[in-house]
């Protein structure tokens, strides 16, 4: 997992909402939507 993975799913966390968490990001909301289940992928054991 990477430390931009981590940032990604905790902006959304703390924003709420994906499209806030891409603009804090700075990044396009479906490149943010893409990263989160890969995260979550990359915790399962």
């Amino acid at each position: 997992m990477e430390i931009k993975q981590i940032h990604y799913f905790m902006w959304v966390y703390e924003e709420g909402s994906f499209s806030k968490a891409a603009q804090k990001a700075r990044v396009a909301q479906p490149v943010l939507s893409m990263q989160i289940p890969r995260t979550a992928r990359n915790r399962s054991p």
